[in-house]
C-alpha cells in the first residue's frame, strides 16, 4: 500500500504511468551517481563501450541502473502508485 494512491479507471494507463515513473527514477539515480563519480567533468561519448566488452565503466553503469531499479522498488513504489 503506497502513501499516495491515484485511482485511474484504466489498468493500461495505470501500468503505463507506473512504468514511466520507474524509468524516470532509474535514469535520475544513474545520472546522480555518474555526476558524483565525475564531479565537474563533461562526460563525452560512451566510455562503457570502449576498451573491451566488460570494463570498469560498463560495470559502473550496470550498478547505477540496478541501484535505480532498487530505489524505485523499495522507495518510490511505496510512496506513489497508480491503480
Amino acid at each position: 500500500m503506497a502513501l499516495i494512491n491515484i485511482d485511474i479507471d484504466s489498468h493500461r494507463y495505470a501500468s503505463l504511468l507506473n512504468d514511466l515513473i520507474q524509468i524516470t527514477t532509474i535514469i535520475m539515480v544513474a545520472h546522480i551517481l555518474i555526476n558524483l563519480q565525475y564531479p565537474g567533468k563533461k562526460i563525452t561519448g560512451a566510455k562503457f563501450l570502449t576498451k573491451g566488452l566488460f570494463n570498469k565503466h560498463f560495470f559502473n553503469l550496470l550498478i547505477y541502473i540496478l541501484l535505480g531499479n532498487i530505489t524505485y522498488d523499495l522507495i518510490i513504489k511505496e510512496i506513489i502508485e497508480f491503480e
